[in-house]
């Protein structure tokens, strides 16, 4: 590289930030240029407004459309067990209302902050910043209006995926927290399953750490409460039926099967194996570092999530740049075509507004490159987590 190209290199990058990042600012400025709020804290109002039901004696759980505060400003249900949503109010009751939501505004950004740095600009050896930037396209502006905790939630794991391949039980443990608000962030656990850990420790991580995540949902659903029907009836409608997101149910319903059909089931039963199956070939194949198991995981684990939207995609950039590393030394360079291509649609789609299907490809494309590169290397690969013998290779690698 010439000095004159080097000296451009970082403008370019910039040039490629500021276009995959352009549903997420763009969402930012049109809001400033309208005098609209950038940041409203509507979902972070959710959680203040079920505690507070809760204590007046009414249900968390109304049916849809029907979920109101007086004192609150809400436009979601709340979805999730009753504890977070108590403990939001019982901190209003302690400090106030402004001092409660203001913390959690400076927490929120702080933490969407986190999650943008390390998983699109730190530097990781594995994956050059230019060949992450694409996948910020699926971010859109409205991550940061609503406040939802999903965001505080992926600083969090952030930050401890960076401490992971030292401290494997922080991490888990992070994870555990997150599932006891919403479920699905269990997926992220299959990260220790691809951990270059003994079999018995990947295994201990694992379920204990699916036990101890479901527990509290557990007691919940089993505690004879009224509210259990109303809070499953809820969350079907709005995860399942209303808004089946842009990963694997949204897939299925282009595909004409619908919400009720038992196929959702067992066909992301089948799905969740291979994929993570084929994300371990990649990494004992590929003889992946610590750190690139950990993102390669978070990567997998985030396109596990059934009902799947923009904020799954905070830390999914660093783990599928190792699979395209993956799928090239393999000789499949059309699988990085057909990945940044799919990224591409998707920052077309998002910025003509078309936020209800501009993920679709992508996911697609992710899905269909981790599978592809890593099939091939599924019964070696099955050797780490399982008490077989070691197949020979016949390449000798």
């Amino acid at each position: 590289m010439t000095g004159t190209d080097t000296r451009h290199r970082p403008l370019f990058q910039v040039g490629i930030g500021l276009l995959f990042f352009m549903p997420l600012l763009s969402g930012v400025i049109g809001r400033l240029v309208k005098g609209q709020p950038v940041y409203n804290g509507l979902e972070f109002e959710t959680l203040l407004c079920a505690g507070a039901r809760a204590a007046r004696g009414e249900t968390r759980y109304p049916v849809a459309h029907a979920f109101t505060c007086p004192e609150y400003q809400t436009e979601a249900s709340f979805l999730y067990i009753p504890w977070s949503g108590d403990a939001a109010h019982a901190m209003t009751g302690w400090f106030g209302i402004l001092p409660v939501t203001l913390t959690y505004a400076v927490l929120y950004f702080a933490a969407i902050a986190a999650a943008i740095w390390i998983s699109f600009f730190k530097t990781f050896d594995f994956a050059p910043v230019r060949d992450r930037l694409p996948f910020a396209a699926a971010l859109t502006g409205s991550i940061l209006l609503w406040g939802n905790v999903a965001g505080v939630i992926y600083g969090l794991i952030a930050v401890a995926a960076l401490l992971a391949p030292r401290r494997p039980l922080l991490f888990v443990a992070v994870i555990v927290f997150a599932a006891t608000i919403k479920q699905v962030w269990l997926c992220l656990l299959v990260v220790v399953m691809l951990m270059d850990l003994p079999i018995w420790k990947r295994w201990a991580l694992f379920l204990g750490g699916s036990v101890a995540g479901l527990l509290p949902t557990l007691l919940f659903v089993t505690s004879g409460s009224s509210e259990v029907g109303a809070w499953l009836s809820i969350l079907n409608y709005y995860a399942v039926e209303d808004l089946p997101g842009q990963g694997f149910l949204g897939w299925l319903r282009l595909a004409g099967v619908q919400h009720e059909s038992p196929l959702n089931a067992w066909l992301w039963l089948v799905f969740a194996g291979l994929t993570c199956a084929a994300g371990l070939g990649i990494a004992e194949r590929f003889c992946a570092s610590r750190t690139e198991r950990v993102w390669l995981g978070l990567a997998v684990g985030s396109l596990l999530v059934p009902r799947l939207v923009s904020y799954e995609f905070f830390l999914f950039a660093p783990g599928m740049v190792v699979v395209l590393n993956a799928a090239r030394e393999s000789g499949m360079g059309w699988i990085r075509k057909l990945v940044f291509g799919a990224c591409g649609l998707c920052l077309l789609l998002n910025v003509a507004d078309l936020g209800d299907y501009a993920m679709l490809p992508m996911t697609l494309a992710c899905f269909i490159a981790i599978l592809v590169t890593g099939a091939p290397h599924i019964l070696n690969a099955l050797t780490a987590v399982l008490p077989l013998p070691r197949r020979r290779s016949v390449s000798g690698v």
